[in-house]
């Protein structure tokens, strides 16, 4: 517990609902992207945590802004 209302989790089940809806929203903005698309696109947005190794924080945190 980092907070009474905040908690520290990590792990695939707690990345995969996020990233799920993040390429739903993906989608909704840009029908015509493909599954291969959306991977390249969120993986190239992406950059690796300081301070953590490479196996456990997969690809990295976002870091692409909205516009």
């Amino acid at each position: 517990m980092i907070t009474a209302h905040y908690k520290y989790v990590d792990g695939t089940s707690f990345a995969a609902p996020i990233v799920s809806s993040v390429a739903a929203q993906m989608l909704e903005a840009a029908p015509e992207l493909t599954p291969s698309e959306i991977k390249h696109l969120l993986i190239s947005t992406s950059e690796r945590l300081p301070h953590y190794e490479v196996d456990r924080q997969g690809w990295g945190a976002s870091t692409h802004e909205r516009r």
